[in-house]
């Protein structure tokens, strides 16, 4: 499941469903990602993939670019971004890619959209909160709170690009790409345990062996998984 927070939502259960997704979010989401076509199928990161089709958005197979999808059986369409200052985005293309990186804890592109230049980001929380020109108020309390509930969650942002001096340093420095953005909000991926997990983890358990979980999400997430499968008490 998918869903988003954006920076101007005051209740913190306020998600905004991915398939209404328009604006920053949806820019970055359509411009900052590692998905190609290759002999007509899309390859690359799954989450990404996800978060694209839950927008009704697809990689094209003619050029390669973010688009909306064409309407499938009782599905809609995918809808035009709208963006201050440009005209309706139908497309993104993705000029340069400054590829995700675990000890940097994000990645970043430029793209052309709409007639305009961006740099758009995505990356943990903390990783982007460190690169915008200015943090939200209750940034890291949101995301800290989402993170307790479970869910993965990703901190999106973006500038614009307003000259081709701008444009080619983002290209060429990833520092001049990440730096000075503006918040686009929060992506939250939801992946259901198993419902039984608990119970194989327990006879697991039971029967002397010892368990152990590996992951790359946030601390605060993988705790509220260790709880839900009863790897840790539920208090702790």
């Amino acid at each position: 499941k998918l869903k988003t927070k954006s920076n101007d939502d005051d209740d913190d259960d306020n998600f905004t469903p991915m398939s209404k997704l328009n604006g920053a979010p949806a820019l970055v989401l359509a411009g900052c990602h590692t998905l190609v076509v290759f002999d007509e199928e899309t390859t690359g990161d799954p989450l990404e993939s996800a978060a694209l089709g839950a927008m009704r958005w697809h990689i094209s197979s003619t050029n390669g670019q973010a688009e909306p999808a064409p309407a499938h059986g009782k599905v809609p369409a995918g809808k035009a971004i709208s963006m201050s200052g440009t005209s309706s985005i139908t497309s993104v293309e993705i000029v340069a890619r400054h590829h995700f990186s675990s000890k940097l804890q994000r990645m970043s592109c430029v793209i052309k959209a709409g007639g305009k230049q961006f740099a758009v980001a995505k990356g943990s929380p903390e990783a982007i909160g460190k690169l915008l020109a200015s943090k939200p108020l209750g940034y890291d309390d949101k995301s800290q709170y989402f993170a307790k509930q479970g869910y993965r969650v990703i901190g999106l942002a973006y500038k614009s690009l307003d000259s081709n001096d701008d444009a080619k340093s983002a290209v060429e420095s990833r520092g001049s790409c990440e730096s000075g953005l503006v918040f686009a909000g929060f992506i939250a991926f939801t992946c259901m345990v198993r419902k039984d997990t608990a119970d194989v983890l327990k006879r697991l358990k039971e029967g002397g062996m010892s368990v152990a979980m590996v992951t790359g999400d946030a601390l605060l997430t993988a705790i509220h998984v260790a709880k839900e499968v009863q790897i840790c008490e539920p208090t702790a």
